[in-house]
């Protein structure tokens, strides 16, 4: 679950699909460790990539209004669906947070 320190540090949007998704829909919380978050490419497709505190890395993907997010090595797919309206194969950190909340995959920084 996330920290209170974490709460206050999200959107009222993010905050809401935390409070939906503890209602069964979570499938994975990931607490970004403190190296943050890395955009390795910048537009279509759009790539994030980061670690979690326990040392697993993960890479999030979007093209062409589809995104997952994937294990660094691309062989577990913890997340994935369809961008926001508007979204299709560009989108910041906090979409990508959005989307995969949407999905019940919690990030928490």
């Amino acid at each position: 679950m996330c920290t209170r320190e974490h709460l206050e540090r999200m959107d009222k949007e993010d905050i809401i699909n935390l409070f939906l998704s503890q209602n069964g829909n979570v499938t994975k919380e990931i607490f970004v460790d403190n190296n943050g978050v890395e955009e390795t490419c910048f537009g279509c497709p759009t790539i994030f990539e980061f670690s979690d505190i326990d040392g697993d890395n993960y890479c999030f993907w979007l093209r062409g209004g589809s995104w997952v997010l994937e294990n660094n090595t691309g062989d577990v797919t913890i997340c994935f669906g369809h961008a926001d309206q508007g979204i299709d194969g560009v989108c910041s950190w906090n979409d990508a947070k959005r989307m995969m909340s949407k999905e019940g995959c919690i990030i928490c920084e």
